[in-house]
């Protein structure tokens, strides 16, 4: 018996080992980072609006 007790231990802390990681779920948690990140801001350009068409234009456009 005393053969086969390092043989069972080494088995039960394997076991151990694999139960103490958790499931699929932790795994995704541990990939998404378990939260909501820092959040990028957006983009902010400082262009200016143009009207590239006045009325006449838009209406040659609309009847042709």
């Amino acid at each position: 018996m005393s053969e086969n007790a390092p043989v069972d231990q080494e088995a039960s802390n394997a076991r151990r080992g694999r139960a103490a990681s958790g499931g699929a779920a932790a795994r995704r948690a541990a990939r998404s980072g378990g939260g909501p990140g820092t959040q990028l801001t957006y983009i902010k350009r400082k262009i200016n609006v143009y009207e590239v068409l006045d009325e006449e234009g838009l209406a040659l456009i609309e009847k042709n």
